[in-house]
């Protein structure tokens, strides 16, 4: 838990998420992971890389992002392609599981899940998300 800003309060420790829907799946990044949101206009007039999460990551088949907000991230500014925004709220850590081994083998970029309701969203790591696409930048 070190790599995420934590709030410690009197009864709880929490982290703050920014939930978001890519690829027809429900996500959350770290909120402190993110600078800056985007429309499509403003993305495309930025310069910055864009990463479209339905190709970076294994989501199922058909799922494509329909890209109408990006998310600002990491250490080198790229724009991430998501379907929508949802929230930025405070959750509290013993909600967080990590990824089952066989799970995880998928992509580094997915550490673990988040529990809220009846809802199960996967955690999205940006930094290490940015590692491929700095290496594919530095194909071209």
């Amino acid at each position: 838990m070190s790599a995420y800003a934590v709030n410690k309060s009197a009864s709880m420790e929490e982290i703050n998420l920014l939930f978001f829907k890519a690829g027809g799946l429900r996500m959350a990044v770290e909120a402190s992971q993110v600078s800056e949101m985007m429309d499509a206009e403003g993305a495309a007039n930025s310069g910055l890389p864009l990463v479209r999460l339905d190709e970076m990551l294994p989501l199922p088949e058909g799922q494509t992002t329909q890209g109408k907000t990006f998310l600002i991230g990491g250490n080198k500014p790229y724009g991430v392609v998501v379907d929508s925004i949802d929230e930025i709220a405070a959750v509290g850590i013993d909600s967080l599981r990590p990824m089952p081994p066989l799970a995880a083998s998928g992509s580094v970029a997915i550490w673990g899940v988040c529990l809220r309701g009846d809802d199960i969203l996967l955690l999205v790591d940006f930094q290490r998300l940015a590692g491929p696409v700095q290496a594919e930048e530095k194909e071209r």
